[in-house]
């Protein structure tokens, strides 16, 4: 029976060069993500089954860039993309507050949100 070392089935280390390769890499894609966002989400003409995931990418990167508040445009219609917006909005820790944008831009049809 041979005692082993708790690292022994570990992955190896990383060199420095690897881990200033893998920094770098995390850069880029904070880079491209921070030049690639847009505040405003356009979720209008679309079905509610279909923006779960589009919505459940936007709010995240907007977290992972530090952005404090963002738009969602769902539009008025039946009220549907903006049932499904607000019940995941609500299951987001990182969601201090939501509301109805200002009358005069949109109101109803467009979801403000602030977050943390």
């Amino acid at each position: 029976f041979a005692i082993r070392h708790p690292e022994a089935n570990s992955e190896p280390r990383k060199t420095k060069s690897e881990q200033r390769k893998a920094k770098s890499s995390y850069t880029d894609i904070i880079t491209s993500k921070q030049e690639s966002f847009s505040l405003t989400l356009d979720l209008r003409g679309k079905r509610a089954d279909e923006v779960f995931l589009e919505l459940q990418r936007f709010i995240d990167d907007a977290i992972l860039l530090s952005i404090k508040e963002v738009r969602i445009l769902h539009g008025k219609g039946t009220g549907a993309l903006r049932q499904v917006t607000r019940n995941y909005l609500k299951g987001v820790k990182e969601v201090k507050s939501y509301q109805d944008e200002a009358l005069e831009r949109g109101g109803a049809g467009v979801t403000v949100v602030s977050l943390e």
